[in-house]
């Protein structure tokens, strides 16, 4: 019943998350810049930032002279940022080169939570597993003694075996 609670929450978490992620979507732009494309990075990357509402992140490939935007389709479009780049930075001459394609990053981060969460559970299983096996043990000892001392008719002190036993609880952390 509890890993059925478990996995349930762990669902409910799952869609919750991609429920309220955003959508991140990329668009490769093409550049004719003066120079190498790299020598734009900080300045890129300061218009996006200052200027691009959602924008995420963004990456140069220098031998394609492609400039790949990562942004939040909700709060801006392709040709908005193609256009601001080309306002602030002349010498980029950047153009819309494909069609915008979804990524799911949110759904890739949610399945990795819930797969680390997944491995997680599982370790402390295991753990919990060995703990009680030693409980068990140190128990059945000393009930094995208590009962041998039954036996004879009489327990002396010495005879009694004094067992402090822990079982420690944990929680799993995120």
């Amino acid at each position: 019943m509890k890993n059925f609670k478990f996995v349930l929450l762990l669902v409910a978490m799952f869609v919750a998350t991609t429920a309220m992620a955003k959508d991140i979507w990329e668009i490769q732009i093409t550049c004719n810049p003066e120079g190498k494309l790299g020598d734009h990075s900080k300045l890129i990357k300061s218009i996006l930032k200052e200027n691009v509402k959602g924008y995420d992140d963004f990456d140069i490939k220098e031998k394609t002279k492609t400039l790949i935007v990562r942004f939040d389709y909700d709060k801006t479009d392709p040709a908005t940022i193609v256009n601001i780049l080309n306002e602030k930075d002349h010498g980029l001459k950047a153009t819309l080169s494909t069609s915008v394609q979804p990524i799911s990053l949110s759904l890739e981060k949610a399945m990795q939570k819930f797969e680390d969460a997944k491995k997680d559970r599982s370790k402390a299983v295991d753990k919990l597993k060995n703990e009680c096996s030693d409980y068990d043990s140190a128990y059945k000892k000393l009930m094995e003694e208590l009962n041998k001392a039954t036996q004879r008719g009489y327990i002396q002190q010495s005879e009694i075996v004094r067992t402090k036993i822990e079982v420690k609880e944990e929680t799993v952390k995120d």
